[in-house]
């Protein structure tokens, strides 16, 4: 990423801050960037819907949730497959190893940004 990829996107980031401090909601006309909310679990479905409710929940326009596994025997995945939305993928990995997940969920990722979240974690309100 070179200086004006970087100089492109703190604009972007100032304009939308803006956009949200004056109230607006998303606009579909504009381009935002796109962001990747990438989750590792193992065995963890009575937290995984509450996180995906949350993400699910967002207005933002353009995000993608990138689900890690590692090879749950509880109903983890069954949570995650019910979720019907274009937004989610799911990959699997070996062993609950937390760096090697999250450098596969980056890995699989497109998006222009990243965040991470942990199964129980979710974001208040709609607009994160």
């Amino acid at each position: 990423m070179d200086r004006s990829d970087k100089s492109r996107m703190k604009k972007e980031n100032e304009k939308f801050s803006a956009e949200l401090d004056r109230g607006n909601s998303y606009r579909a006309d504009e381009n935002y960037p796109k962001v990747g909310v990438i989750i590792p679990t193992y065995n963890c479905s009575q937290l995984i819907s509450l996180t995906l409710e949350s993400l699910i929940a967002q207005n933002y326009p353009d995000f993608e949730i990138v689900v890690v596994d590692a090879g749950s025997d509880d109903r983890t995945l069954d949570v995650v497959n019910s979720f019907k939305s274009e937004r989610i993928s799911v990959h699997s990995v070996s062993a609950y190893q937390r760096y090697e997940m999250l450098n596969k969920g980056i890995s699989r990722s497109k998006a222009e940004y990243l965040n991470f979240l942990f199964p129980g974690d979710y974001y208040i309100g709609n607009t994160a």
